[in-house]
């Protein structure tokens, strides 16, 4: 049976998915980097993502070259246009503004989130 859902309920959905959908795609071209890279921290390890690398400084300098592949993957403009539109005052995304989206600018849009 197919739960009905108004259109606020969805575009909630619809916005939660697309921004699940970006962390992902995100984490993965961190980690293919990662390994590409031979990346370890000092003690050997590896870390799962850049945020997990102990040298700062190398931080920095891996955090920029693959900053540039997830823009080039089209990831930042797609949350920043989801931001833009969720943003609050207080400044944290409030997913509930997501009706006003335009769902035809983005490309995770209903047809790619089909909800039971």
């Amino acid at each position: 049976m197919k739960r009905a859902e108004n259109k606020f309920q969805r575009s909630y959905m619809v916005a939660k998915a697309c921004v699940e959908e970006i962390k992902f795609q995100r984490a993965e071209i961190e980690k293919k980097y990662i390994a590409n890279n031979g990346i370890v921290n000092p003690d050997g390890s590896v870390p799962k993502f850049l945020s997990c690398m102990d040298s700062d400084a190398a931080f920095e300098k891996v955090n920029e070259e693959c900053g540039v592949l997830i823009i080039a993957a089209g990831l930042g403009e797609e949350y920043s246009s989801i931001a833009q539109k969720c943003n609050t005052k207080a400044g944290y995304i409030d997913l509930s503004l997501a009706q006003y989206l335009d769902e035809a600018k983005h490309r995770f849009g209903y047809a790619a989130f089909e909800l039971d």
